[in-house]
């Protein structure tokens, strides 16, 4: 929106600057001259190019990386099932469950089971808690 009244608001200025005033875009008011018109067409494009500023244009995705991801107090497991869904698939379950639209990155800790480190399968729920337990290292979401 802000980009559309930017646009239209330089058209008036050109078109005001230019010559022809609202006559030129198809505008009559009778009785004016055509320097108030031109003054009247540069005012208005003049607003509008000040109202596209106050337009909020924030279009990034809000963003939140997620270290260490944990549920119920576990680290979040690298994979959904056991074998299964593992890396993205449990990622982007992971994205939805916080309340985001989207997964945008992650990245995997491998054998935490190794350092008696216990984790839970998002899926399934349940708990690895062998030496071949594998985790992430942190997950990126986003919320459009």
């Amino acid at each position: 929106m802000s980009s559309t009244l930017l646009l239209l608001g330089i058209a008036c200025v050109i078109a005001a600057v230019v010559g022809g005033g609202l006559k030129a875009v198809g505008f009559e008011f009778p009785g004016l001259s055509s320097i108030p018109r031109q003054i009247l067409l540069a005012i208005v494009g003049i607003i509008l190019i000040f109202a596209s500023t106050l337009v909020d244009t924030d279009t990034d995705p809000e963003r939140k990386i997620f270290q260490y991801p944990t549920i119920d107090g576990y680290r979040l497991d690298w994979c959904y099932y056991a074998g299964e869904g593992c890396g993205e698939g449990a990622a982007e379950v992971f994205c939805a469950r916080q309340g985001y639209d989207a997964l945008l990155d992650f990245d995997d800790d491998p054998n935490v089971g190794a350092q008696g480190i216990q984790t839970k399968l998002i899926g399934s729920e349940e708990i690895c808690n062998t030496e071949i337990c594998d985790a992430f290292a942190s997950i990126t979401c986003i919320k459009y």
